[in-house]
């Protein structure tokens, strides 16, 4: 995972500074649970509840990773063919689809059963291929 900076970075430290408090751990996760709640349902874009509160967050407001994201955005074009293996629940797979377009080819694995089902979701209406398996061991 890489380091977050900045807001994520701040959240990440409160966050484990305050799992300590019995009260304060029980606020800080329906608040959280809230806030990511509202933003899955306003971007369309689900999260399983058992990832960590800032890696979400990270996915949610498109800030996880941006370096490879820009990467990404410079290489794949319109008509390419993308595989996303470890797909996860769709972070690079929806933005392989939205660059490669109808032309391309979006091929995703992911071999657990929860993280399939988020991706299914998350990815309705997109010209994506699923495959259950797992790649290696």
């Amino acid at each position: 995972m890489s380091s977050w900076k900045g807001p994520l970075g701040l959240v990440k430290k409160v966050h484990r500074a305050l799992k300590g408090v019995p009260w304060a751990k029980r606020a800080l996760y329906a608040l959280e649970g809230g806030v990511l709640r509202v933003l899955e349902g306003a971007i369309g874009f689900r999260t399983p509840p058992t990832d960590y509160p800032a890696f979400r967050l990270a996915l949610l407001l498109g800030r996880f990773e941006p370096e490879t994201m820009a990467h990404v955005r410079q290489v794949l074009k319109r008509g390419d063919v993308a595989v996303d293996v470890g797909a996860h629940v769709g972070y690079y797979t929806r933005l392989f689809s939205e660059l490669v377009g109808p032309e391309g080819l979006v091929v995703a694995v992911e071999p657990d059963p929860q993280n399939l089902s988020f991706l299914r979701r998350n990815l309705r209406g997109s010209q994506v291929r699923l495959f259950p398996v797992a790649v290696g061991r």
